[in-house]
């Protein structure tokens, strides 16, 4: 078990330095590595780095694909979805060996994609127009998932709302439409679609206006930087 730690602090540290070197800091803000860092430590903790030596992994909403090329170093077959046309230019300058598309998310994924081995789902729910259809077709359309976004305050199944964003700000949604759904609006989905899943309680993943720990008080609302995270997996 301590070779084990040991093997994931290693690879943490790694991650670390992957994305202060690869100048993401620079694109999406101070902080935004250790961030990254974090969560990522949170999936290698749950799998384990040799678990994703030829996977074939899809990232959602990939940015400049920095996490996505992370865990092509691991051995996994990655392809970038992004939505932008000059974010797909800078994750095939960075990651020649990433594959990377531009698409809108609010689409159904592309057939020749799905089914795959695991989906990265970071930071892209909320960003869409109808996440309960984009959530039915993801769960679809994997084995495995890791899920992160920002939730309301609720924990009603049935609570979403739509948001409205600045479409010209290169992570917000594609046509400034996007969604507050409740954590409970979630896991009601991944269930329907069954789905056996595992939510982050703790603060492992705090970082900075980023927290996962939050009570829920049922307010409703969905302040900027209150993030839920899943691990999902199709029910044998």
């Amino acid at each position: 078990m301590r070779a084990l730690e040991m093997g994931f602090g290693i690879w943490t540290r790694i991650a670390h330095k992957y994305w202060e070197v690869s100048g993401r800091l620079k694109w999406f803000g101070v902080g935004y590595h250790g961030w990254q860092s974090k969560r990522v430590r949170a999936m290698l903790d749950h799998y384990g780095h040799q678990f994703f030596a030829g996977k074939k992994v899809v990232e959602l909403g990939a940015g400049y694909g920095d996490i996505g090329g992370f865990f092509a170093m691991l051995g996994a077959d990655v392809t970038c979805l992004e939505g932008r046309e000059i974010n797909v230019a800078e994750i095939r300058r960075r990651y020649p060996a990433v594959k990377a598309r531009q698409f809108d998310l609010n689409e159904p994924l592309p057939v020749d994609l799905v089914p795959t081995d695991f989906i990265i789902h970071f930071g892209v729910l909320y960003h869409l127009r109808d996440p309960e259809a984009s959530l039915r077709n993801t769960c679809r359309g994997c084995k495995e998932m890791v899920l992160e976004t920002e939730c309301a305050d609720s924990d009603d199944p049935n609570f979403t709302k739509p948001t409205s964003e600045h479409s010209y700000h290169k992570d917000h949604a594609l046509d400034g439409v996007g969604c507050n759904p409740s954590a409970a609006f979630i896991e009601r989905i991944l269930r329907e679609e069954g789905m056996a899943f595992e939510m982050i309680k703790d603060a492992r993943c705090n970082a900075g206006d980023h927290h996962y720990d939050w009570p829920v008080r049922n307010t409703g609302a969905g302040p900027k930087g209150q993030r839920r995270l899943w691990f999902v997996k199709r029910k044998v």
